[in-house]
């Protein structure tokens, strides 16, 4: 699960815990999209934005108890129109339009962009946040968008130039451009907000 394209292959997420076992992984350039997180609407324009009535919630979203699993039924804004998987590269290193953060670990603190281990839960994420997982690095610079950061919960990131790599949940794949609206984005990362969108 690694893209042709990744600056280092063969990458390892190791965790560290305060007890054993640690949460290590082989390290994927793909993940699984849980859906938007309400932080989006602050890099969106008001009529763009997602409401807590909106379902955010992604085709393999995880976190909650009644999503278990999702039939092809369930996703309401049809398979060809709802990103499954998606690029976010590089990690656990930390990438920032194309300039590289090495993955660093102090004690049980990792200075790095979180996860990436395609069997753990540090690998899917909503996308639209801006927190910074290498505190020294301050804020994530520049609003939410594909290729802005790899850091955990942001968007896609991806080493291609000009855009990414994206499995709709009809197991078509599609490269977007990274000037792709963020609105528009953010539709087709859910599967049951009824919005009426194709991938460009």
């Amino acid at each position: 699960m690694q893209c042709p394209s990744t600056t280092y292959p063969d990458r390892i997420q190791d965790k560290p815990e305060t007890t054993p076992p640690h949460k290590t992984g082989a390290v994927t350039d793909y993940f699984a999209t849980a859906g938007v997180h309400l932080k989006i609407n602050a890099w969106l324009p008001a009529n763009d934005q997602f409401s807590a009535n909106h379902d955010q919630r992604g085709v393999l979203a995880w976190y909650a108890p009644n999503n278990r699993r999702n039939p092809m039924a369930s996703i309401f804004d049809g398979l060809s129109n709802t990103i499954m998987l998606g690029e976010n590269a590089g990690r656990e290193d930390i990438w920032r339009r194309g300039k590289f953060f090495p993955v660093a670990y102090t004690g049980t603190v990792r200075v790095r962009a979180r996860g990436g281990a395609w069997a753990t839960t540090d690998n899917s994420y909503e996308s639209g946040q801006s927190k910074p997982w290498h505190a020294s690095l301050g804020d994530i610079p520049n609003p939410v968008a594909i290729n802005n950061s790899n850091e955990w919960g942001h968007c896609f990131y991806s080493f291609h130039p000009g855009g990414a790599v994206f499995a709709m949940g009809d197991g078509s794949i599609h490269f977007s451009n990274e000037s792709i609206s963020l609105g528009l984005l953010g539709n087709l990362t859910t599967r049951a907000g009824r919005e009426v969108v194709t991938m460009p």
